[in-house]
């Protein structure tokens, strides 16, 4: 039920020229409301309420559910009623028919995403009576995902400034619309060096993304070597959740820059040029003096400075000559006084 793409590598280095291969994909295929069971044979799956109470039929029977989309799912997991003896096999997007069986009590999917069709399930009752199961599943509220929903998400708003430990990842929310499309921007900070390693910038619809795991995983533009950029159009209202890993090995508290909806990061023109396209899109250029995604963090004495520094000498050797003059008039004022 997923696009697959198929690669040909010829092996032989050595050749030179054109070279042809032909290239067959053998399978059976199942229409979109279905899905195959054990034995290859398509079936129409049973569609699965979440946190209720089901009884499997004896044998094997198909289910297919889906996660909710206004709120996230933190985990989710099959659980057999008292005394149940199930085996069960899942996959998201697709049959579950060359998945490895396993029984009841096996870990919570934790971060689980819903993607295109949902997850598929094949369920396998040996017994010789119905058992009693449900898909329980933790939804979250007040903006938090994750197990036990203790993983926040911020709302994609603000500019922030992250610091960010070794593989942690920070999430944030965005409502996408026709006319406000998905457009996130990440570059890692690190004095005035240009060439850094930044972070890594993964978007899934509806859940949390993972690394390894999401519905974009990379980059989404020609250039992102100075800056890691995600962007593009949705048909309709969506919420799409936006993960920032640090990628930097060498630096377990990288600090990030995050933005949204423009090429550099905001207030870039203060101190400094934005490259609009090219090899270094989305990177600020800084004037002397000023470092940073956006050129608005002070890095010594730059020119500006040195000028202030001037003016305020010159306006300090000002009041020492004019207090000066003053004095020395005073002091003949008061000569010619005695003497008159």
């Amino acid at each position: 039920m997923v696009p697959y793409a198929v690669g040909v590598n010829f092996a032989n280095a050595s050749f030179v020229g054109t070279e042809s291969a032909l290239v067959k994909i053998t399978g059976d295929s199942c229409n979109l409301d279905e899905t195959a069971d054990y034995t290859g044979t398509c079936v129409k799956p049973v569609e699965l309420p979440l946190n209720t109470h089901q009884e499997a039929p004896v044998g094997i029977t198909a289910y297919r559910f889906t996660l909710p989309k206004t709120s996230l799912t933190g985990s989710f997991s099959f659980a057999c009623a008292n005394n149940s003896v199930l085996e069960y096999s899942i996959r998201r997007d697709g049959s579950a028919a060359n998945v490895n069986a396993v029984a009841c009590g096996q870990p919570a999917v934790n971060f689980p995403r819903n993607g295109q069709y949902g997850y598929y399930l094949l369920v396998n009752n040996s017994q010789a009576a119905t058992q009693g199961f449900q898909i329980a599943a933790v939804i979250c509220t007040n903006e938090t995902g994750g197990p036990d929903c203790k993983t926040t998400v911020t709302m994609a708003t603000a500019v922030p400034r992250l610091t960010l430990l070794m593989e942690e990842v920070h999430y944030f929310k965005v409502n996408a619309t026709v006319a406000q499309q998905v457009w996130v921007n990440a570059r890692a900070v690190n004095g005035s060096q240009e060439t850094v390693v930044n972070p890594i910038v993964m978007a899934s619809l509806n859940q949390l993304p993972q690394f390894g795991d999401a519905d974009i995983g990379a980059c989404t533009q020609f250039y992102c070597q100075y800056v890691n950029v995600i962007q593009f159009n949705v048909s309709e209202n969506q919420t799409w959740y936006i993960g920032i890993r640090n990628l930097n090995l060498a630096q377990n508290d990288s600090t990030v820059g995050v933005w949204f909806n423009s090429i550099c990061a905001p207030d870039c023109q203060d101190h400094g040029t934005c490259a609009q396209a090219g090899p270094k899109q989305g990177f600020c250029n800084c004037i002397d003096g000023f470092i940073g995604v956006d050129c608005n963090t002070p890095n010594g004495f730059g020119p500006q400075f040195i000028v202030l520094i001037i003016i305020a000498v010159l306006v300090a050797l000002t009041a020492v000559i004019g207090f000066g003059a003053w004095a020395y008039m005073r002091r003949k004022r008061g000569q010619y006084d005695i003497v008159s």
